[in-house]
């Protein structure tokens, strides 16, 4: 039997499994904000059952806001998905404002300005579009800024060196 909760809470039974579907919390969106950002899960090939999955990088922001220690590891989980959706972006897609959106997003519910060295290591070489040398340009920790001004192209080069230059002096 279900205990009493002190967070809005729906609760479901799947498979003989209790499944918490939160709806409402720190952090999160209201609730018809977070259904236009949510994901659809389908649960298995078998049927036509889906739900909307809280988008993560508001569940990061959630569990950030909350941040009690049963929460650390799903803010671990969060945050390597999360760098992976960055990575993802930089490869898969085109437009250049979707390739830089899910590390724009990471930085923004991180509430910081660099991407941590580990996924900014992993991002540099991914840069193809100017956008995406301009974005990195401003986001990477300053001692990776010779390796992506010297991958840069010849005709965004200038332009990154500029940021480079800029953000040394700012340090």
């Amino acid at each position: 039997m279900p205990q009493p909760r002190s967070v809005p809470v729906a609760l479901l039974e799947w498979r003989g499994r209790e499944i918490n579907l939160l709806t409402g919390s720190s952090g999160l969106p209201p609730p018809d904000v977070a259904a236009r950002a949510a994901r659809e899960f389908r649960f298995g090939r078998a049927t036509d059952l889906s739900v909307l999955i809280a988008d993560p990088f508001d569940l990061l922001r959630n569990k950030l806001s909350v941040n009690r220690p049963k929460d650390q590891p799903h803010i671990a989980i969060l945050r390597r998905f999360l760098d992976e959706e960055a990575v993802s972006g930089l490869t898969r897609e085109t437009d250049p404002r979707a390739r830089i959106s899910a590390a724009e997003r990471l930085l923004e519910v991180l509430g910081v300005q660099t991407l941590e060295e580990d996924l900014a290591r992993r991002l540099v070489p991914l840069a193809m579009a100017a956008a995406d040398f301009r974005f990195l340009a401003h986001r990477v920790p300053p001692q990776l800024l010779r390796e992506l001004t010297d991958r840069a192209p010849d005709d965004i080069r200038g332009a990154v060196e500029r940021i480079a230059a800029l953000r040394t002096r700012e340090t």
